[in-house]
């Protein structure tokens, strides 16, 4: 990649545009160049222009430190306040938009050019914009800006910028080419003189390689990932196998388990009868309610027909008034139409009168009207030839009118062509005068700059002559300072000197005494034989560890035998009362049996005999008459038949109550034989079970005893069973030895231990001592090398004041004779930048007057001719305009006096204005004629069609009276006959009638209430008998005829009772389900147990191999701070670095090579003037510190580019440490780069030394107080 141009606007300290041409002379031919300026002024910034306009990224932003107090009102004041390591803070305050361009020449042979800006539209900061574009010669051998796309562009901060595009382009990364291209060497300065420890992670920075460091933390990771993945499944299959049933107890759960079904099935059925008498009795409720609200709504219903009677009545007589319904109507029509003739007819009489006069009065008017026409008529005649005459005289004026309009048009212009002559000659006049006064004032000014004229003849020399002294002078100052500086400097390095061989005496007799005690101690320590002490502790913990568990042995197995012992007692007491139980179980059951087969049929005689049916039939049967069911025609049994069934009746009820009891003996909820039975089979079970197991555990504690006690015999001898005592009394008195041996042995051990530790403090101590008398050996050597170094600038310092003083006098007597100005010395000393400007100005004046009087005489002759030209023009337009002005006059006069007598005619109005008038005075008169002449018309039919309409009413009226009155008869009539046929309540009169036959009221309405509540009566009869029968069927279907007899007795009792039995047997079923349940899920969890066991043993296996491979592989490369790989990998990059920083220090300095410390990042520095010694890199002064820091930056740079060719190369700061004559040396090496790898070097300096040895340089300057800088390239 190489660098073309650069182009940056509004970027921290340059306001407005700066361009830096890299292609361009001086900068193309430089093989070295240097950016130079004071601290502050914007040398740092050129390269974050060249890092944004690439990368949008900038070097100063990428490290900042974004503290949580930047980050207040982040929500409400987001884009408004950047965070500190946001690369928009590098836009200039006070601008509103900025960018930077970089052109450059990538590696694919094609040129780019990059841009990166950002801007503030109003409040906010606008997000970054990013282009890039590739130079592409066309057709037609032009070149053209093709957009190349970047991807997703950068955000609001430097965080999630896609730089892939540009990567591949350039063929480096951000942090590749900052390591290329820009070299820092305070960062190798640090590495070189850091600490073991800390090289790693220095150099890992520094070559970019964090991968490595990434990689042995995640091998560490999924170590501990796949230690948690396999003990996560080990528990889990732990967790299964304690929840695994032995097979004793599997037999006996499954056993259990079908006893409770089987019992659950029985009381299923018992609640399922239950149950059914439930429903049974409700449904009895239900019918018994619906048949007394149905016998209820009934008598509401047949209420309620009874109140219609009335209603009845009338629609009876409604129903035989029908017939005159159509005679009645007629008669009412008749009645109203007569009515409405009538006041038809006054209304036409009153009509035809108004009508009448109407007509009179339009004849008189439409009279009036013909006499105004004709007088309207005979007025236009008299105007006609009035109107033809000023329309005559109107063409000869609009004629004249054209001619006074030309000729006023050529005056005005004749006069404005004057008017702009005589202001022009004016102004020629006033122009001619001011070019005399420039002239004489120039011709003025010459003759008193006349004795500086040989001066300002060679300003430039005299200028350049005045700069160089300034600076030299300057330079002499700013050196006294510093050889003042330096001579204190000198002062105080021979103290410290001084102070640092006193402490290094000092260092070396404690040394001594340390070492002394150390070795007396280290004596002492060597006569304990501390590994017979560890394996004596170690045997004291095993046979503790062996007779302790031993004593918990025995005393489990002395419990388990009582356990036992109490066990075997329990279980013979509770066979013996299940033999009990079982007996009385079984003379229950058999006398159950025998009731349950004799009732039945009791029940169903005594039911045949007494119930409801067979009661209506004795009733029913008389003396003599034979009976419906036997045919005997005596019946003995017809009365009386309580006393004959009480003996069946009581036997029954005797019966059902054993019955009961029977069942309360077996079925009673804790007290029940059942219950019992089941209780104590449930106990014998779990004895049995716990006398099993102790029995396995007696055995399995006497095989554990007899393997832990061989090899002691006395224990061996004795029995476990029963010599419990004797045993746990020998347990103890050797765990009791074996405590005091083990503490005896520790407390030796905690001696020497305690004796090792002082050792180790005094070893740390000869350890520290060593290193600091170390460093202070190395301090007082490089205080030496520094006083030295001090002693010898100072010397070079003063002969180079000398020398500058002794060129800067010379140079005052050569400007002595060039310069004029009397004064120019103490003017000089005075402001030397006002004095600058001061003969810049003489030379500006001399110049500006010379040009002024030229231009001056050569203007004069030109207004001179143009004056001459203008006089005759004037002339000429006078007399033209004075003949025009004449004619003008003539033709305006004649105009005016036919105009005045055009305007006198006809009162002064328009003709066509007229004559209008008078036709529309015409046309109005003729249309009021006519419009009166149709409305007389009108009016003439209208009342003779009214007359017709007044005789036609009238005989209609007389008809309609005739027709009313036969109909009156006929009603009358009617009403006589229909009243001598019914009773007097129902007769009626003539005015009854128009209620029967008034249309509002809804006869119809009435006749559907009616007929409804006749359907009401007739629907809730027949659903009353459907309820009686339904009722009847629904006692018939129960056969237990108590529970009949009771629901209609006492029904309330009855479904208590029934209820309290649902209950009972509920919550038995329940208990039952709830051990089925638990039982149930102890088999299911058996079973999973086992099943899961199972899938899970693969999947351990599985796990168990990765979790040995990433021990295996971590043991190897990782830990937890990845400590190991990435040593590792640093000391082969590390191999690499120096291969090539060996070539670039051998351009340098062939007296020094570098050389790695064997499978370490350590560094020693080979001096070949010494015989190749070795040297230890702290002993380094700073001078060869920087050559061996910038070495490495240079090969760092060469190692980072990956055969990427870079042809740019910006080296930071750093070149003060150096002598003139290392100085030399780097900076030839460094022009070296340009002809050796095609490397164009820029220095970042800002020491006099770089300037002067560099002639090339991009200078950054500040302008001003407002922190603003410019480029200057020389």
């Amino acid at each position: 990649m190489k660098l073309l141009n650069l182009t940056l606007c509004n970027l921290a300290s340059f306001e407005g545009e700066h361009v830096i041409d890299f292609s361009g002379e001086p900068l193309a031919g430089a093989d070295l160049f240097s950016i130079v300026g004071e601290t502050g002024s914007g040398k740092s910034t050129i390269l974050d222009a060249i890092c944004l306009a690439l990368y949008g990224l900038a070097p100063r932003f990428c490290g900042a430190v974004n503290f949580k107090f930047y980050d207040r009102d982040n929500e409400s004041k987001k884009d408004k306040e950047l965070s500190p390591d946001d690369s928009r803070n590098i836009m200039r305050k006070g601008t509103r938009s900025c960018y930077s361009e970089v052109v450059f020449k990538a590696r694919d042979g094609f040129r780019y050019k990059a841009r990166w800006a950002c801007s503030i539209p109003r409040s906010k900061y606008s997000p970054p914009e990013r282009r890039l574009w590739r130079y592409v010669k066309g057709e037609d051998g032009n070149w053209t800006e093709a957009v190349v796309e970047l991807g997703n562009a950068a955000n609001r901060a430097n965080r999630r910028v896609d730089n892939s595009v540009i990567n591949g382009i350039i063929g480096l990364d951000y942090d590749q080419f900052t390591r290329t291209m820009l070299l820092a060497q305070n960062s190798f300065a640090n590495f070189v003189k850091a600490e073991s420890k800390d090289k790693a992670k220095l150099l890992e920075k520094l070559t970019g390689t964090e991968f490595y460091t990434r990689v042995g933390r995640q091998i560490a990771l999924y170590k501990k990932q796949a230690d948690d993945n396999f003990m996560a499944v080990y528990n889990k299959v732990q967790a299964y196998e304690v929840q695994k049933l032995s097979d004793a107890e599997l037999t006996e759960v499954q056993t259990k388990l079908k006893e409770l079904t089987d019992a659950l099935t029985e009381v299923r059925k018992r609640i399922t009868a239950s149950e059914a008498n439930l429903r049974w009795l409700t449904d009895y409720r239900k019918q018994e309610d619906t048949c007394r609200k149905m016998e209820q709504s009934l008598a509401e219903a047949k209420k309620r027909a009874a109140l219609l009677n009335d209603v009845r009545r009338e629609l009876k007589i409604q129903s035989d008034l029908e017939p005159m319904r159509g005679v009645y109507q007629s008669w009412l029509d008749a009645e109203n139409d007569i009515k409405k003739l009538d006041e038809s007819v006054k209304q036409g009489q009153t009509e035809y009168e108004a009508l009448q006069v109407s007509v009179e009065q339009g004849k008189k008017q439409l009279q009036t009207v013909k006499e105004q026409e004709a007088k309207i008529r005979e007025e236009a005649e008299s105007l006609a030839p009035q109107i033809l005459k000023k329309r005559q005289l109107k063409v000869r004026l609009d004629a004249q009118k054209v001619q006074v309009d030309g000729l006023r048009s050529e005056v005005e212009a004749l006069d404005n062509k004057a008017k702009q002559l005589k202001e022009i000659i004016c102004k020629n006049a006033s122009a001619m005068s001011d070019l005399v006064t420039q002239r004489d004032a120039a011709e003025k000014f010459l003759s008193a700059m006349q004795p500086h004229q040989g001066m300002i003849d060679v300003i430039d020399v005299v200028l350049g002559d005045l700069d160089r002294l300034h600076s030299q002078e300057t330079y002499y100052t700013d050196g006294c300072l510093q050889q003042e500086k330096l001579h204190k400097q000198l002062k105080a390095e021979e103290a410290a000197l001084s102070e640092g061989k006193k402490r290094c005496l000092d260092l070396t007799a404690q040394l001594s005494k340390l070492q002394s005690e150390l070795a007396e101690k280290q004596k002492v320590l060597s006569s304990v034989d501390v590994n017979t002490l560890n394996h004596q502790l170690d045997d004291m913990t095993k046979q503790y560890n062996l007779f302790h568990p031993l004593s918990d042995l025995v005393e489990g197995v002395k419990k388990a035998l009582q356990d036992k012992q109490v066990a075997e007692a329990e279980f013979a007491q509770i066979q013996q009362k299940q033999k009990t139980v079982s007996e009385e179980m079984t003379k229950l059951l058999s006398e159950e049996k025998n009731i349950s087969s004799l009732l039945p049929g009791m029940e169903e005689a005594y039911q045949l005999t007494a119930g409801k049916n067979a009661q209506s039939l004795r009733t029913s049967l008389q003396e003599g008459k034979p009976c419906p069911v036997c045919g005997a025609l005596e019946h003995p049994y017809a009365h009386d038949v309580d006393s004959v069934m009480l003996p069946l009746k009581q036997e029954i009820a005797s019966k059902r109550k054993r019955m009961e009891e029977i069942r309360t003996l077996l079925q009673a909820d804790g007290t029940g034989l059942m219950s019992q039975s089941s209780a104590l089979n449930a106990r014998c079970e779990v004895v049995k079970s716990t006398i099993e197991r102790l029995t396995t555990e007696l055995q399995h504690s006497e095989s554990v005893w007899k393997e832990t006690t061989v090899g002691y015999k006395d224990l061996q001898n004795l029995s476990l069973r029963t010599e419990s005592e004797a045993i746990i009394e020998l347990l103890n008195a050797k765990v009791a030895e074996v405590i005091v041996c083990g503490r005896e042995t520790r407390a030796l051990l905690a001696d020497y231990e305690r004796k090792r530790k002082e050792i180790d403090a005094l070893r740390a101590s000869v350890d520290k001592n060593h290193k600091l008398n170390d460093e202070e050996t190395e301090k007082l050597h490089a205080s030496q090398l520094k006083w030295e170094s001090s002693k010898g600038q100072w010397n070079q310092k003063h002969q180079e004041l000398e020398q500058v003083a002794t060129q800067n006098k010379d140079l005052r007597t050569a400007l002595s004779a060039k310069i004029t100005v009397g004064d120019w010395a103490q003017r000089y000393s005075d402001d030397y930048s006002a004095f600058i400007a001061s003969l810049k100005q003489m030379q500006t004046d001399y110049q500006n007057a010379t040009t002024q009087k030229q231009e001056s005489d050569s203007k004069l002759k030109i207004a001179a001719a143009k004056a001459e030209e203008l006089q005759k023009q004037s002339a000429d337009y006078a007399v033209d305009g004075e003949k025009k002005h004449k004619a003008f006059d003539e033709v305006l006069l004649c105009y005016k006096q036919e105009d005045e007598a055009y305007a006198a005619m006809l009162g002064g109005k328009c003709p066509e204005d007229v004559e209008k008038e008078i036709g529309e005075k015409q046309k109005t008169a003729a249309k009021i004629v006519e419009e009166m002449t149709e409305n007389c018309r009108k009016r003439v039919e209208q009342l003779v069609h009214l007359q017709g309409l007044l005789k036609g009413n009238v005989n209609r009226m007389a008809e309609k009276r005739t027709e009313c009155g036969k109909l009156r008869t006929e009603i009358l009539d009617f009403v006589g006959r229909y009243n001598k046929g019914v009773d007097e309540e129902n007769r009626i009169g003539e005015n009854d009638l128009l209620y029967y036959f008034d249309a509002s009221v809804d006869w119809n309405a009435k006749r559907q209430r009616i007929k409804q509540t006749d359907e009401e009566v007739a629907t809730l009869s027949g659903s009353m008998k459907s309820c009686v029968d339904a009722l009847e069927a629904h006692i018939a279907m129960q056969q237990d005829k108590e529970l009949v007899e009771r629901a209609v007795s006492a029904y309330d009792e009855a479904i208590k009772e029934q209820l309290s039995k649902s209950e009972a047997m509920t919550a038995e079923a329940e208990q039952i389900e709830k051990e089925c349940t638990s039982l149930g899920g102890r088999l299911s969890a058996h079973e999973r147990c086992i099943q899961a066991t199972a899938d899970c043993r693969t999947e351990l296996d599985r796990l168990k191999k990765e979790r040995d491979d990433w021990q295996e592989l971590y043991g190897i490369l990782g830990n937890a701070d990845s400590d190991t790989l990435r040593e590792s990998v640093q000391v082969y990059t590390l191999q690499f670095l120096i291969r090539q920083a060996n070539v670039h220090l051998q351009m340098f300095s062939k007296r020094y090579s570098l050389e790695q410390v064997k499978n370490s990042l350590g560094i020693r520095v080979v001096d070949h003037d010494r015989a190749d010694e070795i040297r230890n890199v702290s002993s380094l002064s700073g001078g060869e510190t920087f050559l061996v820091s910038l070495a490495l930056a240079l090969g760092l740079s060469s190692l980072s580019s990956r055969n990427v060719p870079m042809y740019n190369l910006f080296v930071d700061e750093g070149f003060g440490t150096l002598d003139g004559d290392s100085l030399n040396m780097v900076i030839d090496a460094l022009s070296c780069l340009q002809a050796m790898q095609g490397k164009k070097v820029g220095v970042i300096s800002h020491t006099a030394e770089m300037r002067e040895r560099i002639r090339t340089q991009i200078r950054v300057k500040r302008v001003g107080m407002g922190g603003k800088s410019v480029i200057e390239i020389v």
